[in-house]
């Protein structure tokens, strides 16, 4: 006979656990018209372990969540990159070290 397998503890139904928590989650904030809810806890692990969470849930986008500029902003050159193409008589080319 073929022995049908639990799900009972596998990655998939805790996924999906979690995931069926979070949006009831959700509807309770939508429900009582909450923008923000804060939480935190310990959980108990193997070998006598613990681990301390917490987590904040918001609704919704508010003013200064993204930056104002946003992209590529190049910075000028500095002056040292430029160089002029005429040179006076007598000035010392910094290359060669000799005079023009």
């Amino acid at each position: 006979m073929k022995e049908k397998m639990e799900l009972k503890n596998s990655p998939a139904q805790v996924f999906a656990e979690n995931l069926r928590d979070f949006l009831k989650l959700l509807e309770e904030m939508e429900s009582k018209k909450e923008n923000v809810r804060t939480a935190s806890g310990e959980l108990e692990g193997p070998f006598n372990s613990k681990a301390a969470y917490g987590y904040t849930v918001r609704l919704g986008i508010g003013e200064n969540d993204f930056p104002f500029r946003r992209g590529f902003h190049p910075r000028p050159r500095p002056l040292t990159h430029v160089r002029s193409t005429k040179r006076k008589k007598g000035e010392i080319n910094d290359r060669c070290k000799r005079r023009i």
